[in-house]
């Protein structure tokens, strides 16, 4: 398996243990790991992100502790990586919309083997009702089509600088 499968693995771990414990409860899967996941999109995507219309900072802490005590074991047992969870830090993760948590995960004495996974919880216009959708036999909760279409307008229109990731992408 290379670099690339094994970290869509980890994420697929990720987002069935937030999707089946409580400290997922109503947090919604978005962006673009969730339509390769939910919609077997084509797209990849480096993070995991996660809307919640509560405290972000607290959903945050809530999450760190669920992937030590679950993700962290999890992987080091599938796949032999040792691993941290923490919040980002530095003037990008900084901020009242948007709390990081970085996972990072690593096998010792080898080189290149490391590996990070964001995991990006924030907060978008949602006018409808969460959608549910499963994948192997888990349930998540996500956005609706179009109140993820909306913020990603949103999101562009607010940026400095626009990636071409940002305009060009599947047609929903």
């Amino acid at each position: 398996m290379d670099k690339q499968q094994t970290i869509e693995e980890i994420q697929k771990m990720a987002a069935k243990i937030v999707a089946t414990n409580p400290a997922g409860n109503r947090l919604l899967l978005i962006g673009g790991f969730r339509y390769r996941l939910l919609d077997t999109s084509a797209r990849t995507s480096t993070d995991l992100d996660y809307h919640w219309q509560g405290r972000l900072e607290e959903k945050r802490q809530e999450l760190i502790v669920l992937f030590k005590t679950k993700l962290l074991p999890e992987v080091n047992r599938e796949y032999g990586y040792e691993g941290t969870v923490k919040p980002a830090t530095g003037p990008d993760a900084e901020s009242d919309i948007i709390k990081i948590i970085e996972l990072a995960f690593y096998k010792r004495d080898v080189p290149g083997s490391s590996i990070e996974i964001p995991v990006d919880i924030t907060r978008i216009e949602c006018l409808d009702a969460p959608i549910v959708k499963t994948c192997d036999g888990v349930v998540f909760l996500t956005a609706s089509e179009a109140d993820m279409v909306e913020s990603k307008i949103i999101a562009v229109l607010n940026r400095i600088h626009v990636e071409t990731r940002d305009l060009v992408g599947e047609i929903i």
